[in-house]
């Protein structure tokens, strides 16, 4: 099966902020997301290279998060990606629910 993507910045804005996620994400798993957003530090350094990197592709980068709010995997990273977008100018991240794309990316 063979699928084509059709990532158009339309469908981008139709993401959710991380805190919209957050929000709309069963307990105990938003309570995970919340957690790990109050402790990650992102150091000055690193947000240093991701702002470089945001410049070097003209200024603006967008993050996009296929995920649903189970995913262990997610709990730990999309946080510390929010984070980091938040601290980054010219970064933007949305998040949407894999499932509810039903493959039509």
């Amino acid at each position: 099966m063979t699928m084509k993507a059709n990532l158009t910045a339309e469908r981008y804005e139709s993401g959710m902020t991380f805190e919209q996620f957050v929000q709309r994400a069963e307990e105990p798993y938003a309570q995970i997301y919340r957690g790990v957003y109050q402790e990650v530090e992102i150091p000055q350094a690193d947000l240093s290279r991701f702002a470089e990197l945001v410049k070097r592709h003209g200024g603006q980068v967008r993050v996009l998060a296929l995920t649903e709010d189970w995913c262990g995997d997610s709990q730990q990273n999309l946080p510390i990606v929010a984070k980091i977008a938040e601290n980054t100018p010219g970064m933007n991240c949305a998040s949407c629910k894999a499932r509810s794309l039903k493959t039509k990316i």
